[in-house]
């Protein structure tokens, strides 16, 4: 073998010796010696790729403000699930708001310089003297897996 290629070998050997050093360098200084777990750095900067979706709901709450009148309210229940209750008068009206809502947040959302896309699932329930509030929860919830189950995007009524 020649100067030159045992030269260019040791070079590349050296060369994949540090990527390697530095990757285990890197992979130390985002995990916790005693646990193995994630530490503070690395959690950190998983959490800042979070914000993003926290845009997103923000701005499907000022979408769903937006799309309802005076006097309907809009909740966030946990995580992406919100709650409006209309005072509709019938299902074909409470099934017709839903629908707009569907639209706007179909609509895709700028997120930095990004557009991002959501699908919406919406149940509807009517309420009916003695039916709890749990209960017309629990018949928005179902209505809603039923849209979900048939591929989002759209609204079934219970």
């Amino acid at each position: 073998m020649t100067t030159a290629v045992r030269a260019v070998t040791q070079v590349a050997d050296l060369a994949l010796r540090v990527r390697l050093a530095h990757d285990e360098l890197r992979t130390a200084a985002r995990t916790d010696a005693l646990t193995g777990l994630a530490n503070r750095l690395a959690f950190t900067e998983v959490l800042s790729t979070a914000p993003p979706g926290d845009a997103v709901l923000v701005q499907t709450a000022a979408r769903l403000r937006g799309a309802l009148r005076q006097g309907d309210v809009c909740a966030r229940l946990g995580g992406d699930e919100f709650a409006v209750l209309v005072d509709a008068g019938s299902a074909e009206l409470a099934g017709s708001i839903a629908e707009r809502l569907v639209a706007r947040l179909a609509e895709p959302f700028t997120i930095g310089d990004r557009l991002v896309s959501i699908g919406v699932s919406v149940g509807v329930a009517t309420a009916r003297p003695g039916l709890s509030a749990d209960e017309l929860l629990r018949q928005a919830d179902d209505a809603m897996y039923r849209v979900k189950a048939g591929g989002k995007n759209g609204v079934a009524t219970y």
